[in-house]
């Protein structure tokens, strides 16, 4: 996990211990720390989601959508919601379906659940959901759930963090520089975009950039978030987030952009490419 300037803190969930944990960005070159954790209930079966109505929790990167207060929710939801994007955009390429995954709080009737008792939600106490609430903004704040969390030295973070940036930097370099060779070698064959996989990706790109005179690419506000492992089939997979702005001779824009970066033959190449 690196967080950018504009985001404060970092939820993540280990299903095996349920426990979320609360990571506060700590600046840059350092990794976030941890200052806060909690008892959660999980779904009622175990395993990561995959279809409506299985009763799992799912396993993934998320992000926070939404607030919704308890004069909106029906009582089971206790003092408030948070909703997540579930399913993301890794979750729709492997088809999973099912919609509705929230942290929330407990039904006002009880104060605690037993561990397995939600029909696939992350549920906190209605105190400890109030609490979470300083550190949570919607549209923003990440949501990490894993099966085990897995954790790595201060070290390994920061080489893998320099290491992700610079294969940012490279990709950005050769798409200003219309280096279509170079930059096209930065995705993965398995490549997929909104209406798109690797081959037509790469004769829009083609089409593009044969028009381009001159391009002004530049990428800030960069949060780098590790896919749990066990939610992508063993594969080392990043999402990264970030702010893109481009500017060339027929075309201005500035959007948040989203990749999905994955580790494969020694080299990270980019999976998936969208907006936020």
């Amino acid at each position: 996990i690196s967080l950018s300037d504009s985001i404060d803190y970092v939820l993540v969930v280990d299903k095996s211990k349920n426990r979320l944990y609360i990571y506060e960005n700590a600046g840059t070159a350092l990794p976030p720390r941890l200052v806060d954790d909690y008892y959660i209930v999980l779904g009622k079966k175990e395993g990561n989601k995959i279809e409506k109505g299985d009763l799992k929790t799912p396993s993934g990167v998320y992000f926070v959508t939404s607030y919704l207060s308890d004069e909106v929710l029906p009582r089971k939801y206790g003092t408030g919601a948070f909703p997540v994007n579930y399913p993301n955009e890794y979750d729709r390429s492997l088809r999973k379906t099912g919609d509705g995954i929230w942290l929330h709080g407990t039904n006002k009737d009880l104060y605690s659940r037993p561990p397995l008792d939600s029909e696939g939600c992350v549920v906190l106490t209605n105190d400890e959901f109030s609490r979470i609430g300083q550190y949570v903004k919607p549209g923003k704040t990440p949501v990490i759930i894993s099966e085990q969390v897995e954790w790595i030295s201060t070290d390994q973070w920061l080489d893998r963090t320099i290491e992700l940036q610079a294969k940012l930097e490279d990709w950005r370099q050769k798409w200003e520089k219309a280096d279509i060779g170079g930059y096209l070698d930065t995705y993965s064959v398995d490549f997929w975009a909104k209406g798109h996989d690797y081959d037509s990706w790469s004769r829009y790109k083609r089409r593009v950039l044969n028009n381009k005179k001159s391009q002004k690419i530049t990428l800030s506000d960069l949060s780098l978030l590790g896919y749990p492992r066990q939610s992508a089939e063993g594969k080392e997979i990043v999402v990264a987030n970030f702010r893109q702005r481009y500017k060339s001779n027929n075309y201005n824009g500035d959007m948040s952009k989203r990749l999905y970066l994955i580790h494969e033959n020694g080299e990270w190449r980019i999976l998936y490419e969208g907006r936020q």
